[in-house]
């Protein structure tokens, strides 16, 4: 028995294959196999895994027809020999070190999941994701006695999981067509079951996102969403004790997911993917699976207007993202205008402000701050300057002011009186639309 079973599951994913497959053969931790099961791809994906295995007797290619995601997984969960599952996407790529320090990690507890941060990739650029900011670092935990874990993003990937563990819990992925959601269900029956999670502060997998802004426009994947949590209640029901500890923490995290797809749903698909929601949600407050101590308030509020009235919900979901839409159209057009684009602040919101804009291909000239002290050399590879003596064209370049809000003004004011006037706010209602 190996270490660790590391999964990659493949479809058509030539231009980054090699990069992942680079990170997890040289990883630190050498008794590991690797799993390639590639779901029927018709670009040079077969090819490349092929000739790696050529090169390296630790991987297992399993080559199949197009079934989706979730039986790729299965299958790579089946031929597991594994201590412990790790899973690597194909077009992801892992730090050196990370199976070996989640490994000895496991062993030195004794855990059934360890669980890291991750970061968040953007052609050369990462962004460190916090996944558990809500919960404890560095020490064993039940999930169901610390629920918020279960509203953090699934990032199946940025953890390891022992494969006895799964086996005794029969957890699987639900094969459903595609590749939509599936990490959903896998994730809830993970945490549910679990009685030894421990979860690392430090990031190692670095997630792709080029494309943050995709929205669902198939009929095929309208109601995956829904195909997960029926998933999740089947799996559950058959265990009832699990199912009294975990019914209420399903309620928030199900609305958080359909609300999120309703906002990504195409403009055709919205009504009919709403109508099946709010049916959803109202047969479950009937069958009393709601408590307020598990709701954020403000979702809360949100939740008891669909519940009241479906009508005026919906048309308020759809104006607010039809709004958020428009500003964030009318925000990026604006900036191309102006011939430069200045950062002013170096701190968490500039840096998202930064991510955000290099995602859409809008070129930074510059990051400002009011002194060097405690600010960082570079923000990706730009350079953090002092504001005083910059050589800011005060007609056509502009400055985006990212610091905490309540500075934002004085900065904005200090800006003026020295003859600016090419000056946005980066506000709390930019920074929701911007998704930041």
């Amino acid at each position: 028995m190996c270490k660790i079973s590391v999964l990659i599951p493949i479809y058509n994913v030539e231009k980054y294959l090699r990069q992942c497959l680079d990170s997890v053969v040289n990883q630190t931790l050498k008794d590991i196999e690797i799993i390639c099961i590639n779901d029927g791809s018709t670009d040079s994906s077969l090819k490349i895994i092929n000739e790696y295995a050529s090169q390296d007797s630790r991987i297992k290619v399993i080559d199949k027809k197009n079934t989706g995601y979730g039986h790729s997984m299965n299958c790579g969960l089946k031929a597991a020999q594994g201590e412990y599952i790790g899973i690597v996407e194909s077009d992801d790529f892992a730090d050196l070190k990370m199976f070996d320090t989640l490994y000895n990690t496991a062993k030195k507890f004794n855990a059934e999941v360890v669980k890291s941060n991750y970061w968040e990739q953007v052609s050369d650029y990462s962004r460190f994701i916090e996944v558990g900011k809500l919960t404890p670092y560095e020490e064993i935990f039940i999930p169901i006695n610390n629920n918020s874990i279960f509203q953090a993003p699934t990032s199946i990937w940025s953890a390891i999981y022992s494969r006895s563990f799964l086996l005794k819990n029969d957890i699987y992925f639900n094969e459903t067509p595609g590749a939509s959601y599936q990490d959903v269900s896998f994730v809830f029956k993970v945490l549910a079951c679990t009685e030894r999670l421990f979860f690392i502060k430090e990031a190692f997998l670095h997630y792709r996102k080029d494309n943050p802004n995709s929205s669902v426009k198939s009929k095929e994947k309208v109601y995956c969403i829904f195909d997960e949590f029926n998933e999740i209640e089947r799996f559950l029901k058959e265990r009832k004790d699990i199912y009294n500890l975990c019914k209420y923490i399903i309620e928030p995290l199900k609305y958080k997911h359909y609300i999120f797809n309703f906002n990504r749903m195409a403009d055709n698909f919205k009504f009919i993917f709403y109508k099946r929601m709010s049916e959803d949600l109202e047969t479950d407050n009937i069958a009393g699976y709601f408590d307020k101590n598990y709701w954020q308030e403000n979702k809360w509020k949100e939740v008891q207007l669909l519940l009241s009235n479906k009508n005026e919900f919906f048309y308020h979901q759809y104006e607010k993202n039809q709004k958020y839409r428009a500003y964030v159209i009318g925000f990026l057009s604006k900036l191309k205008t102006y011939s430069n684009i200045y950062i002013y602040g170096a701190g968490k919101a500039a840096t998202n402000v930064l991510f955000k804009l290099y995602q859409r291909n809008i070129p930074v000239k510059g990051v400002l701050v009011s002194d060097m002290n405690n600010n960082p050399a570079k923000l990706f590879d730009i350079s953090v300057t002092a504001f005083k003596g910059n050589n800011i064209d005060k007609e056509h370049d502009v400055i985006l002011i990212a610091t905490k809000e309540e500075h934002q003004y004085n900065i904005f004011y200090e800006l003026q009186s020295e003859g600016y006037y090419n000056i946005i706010l980066i506000t709390e209602e930019l920074r929701e639309a911007l998704n930041l």
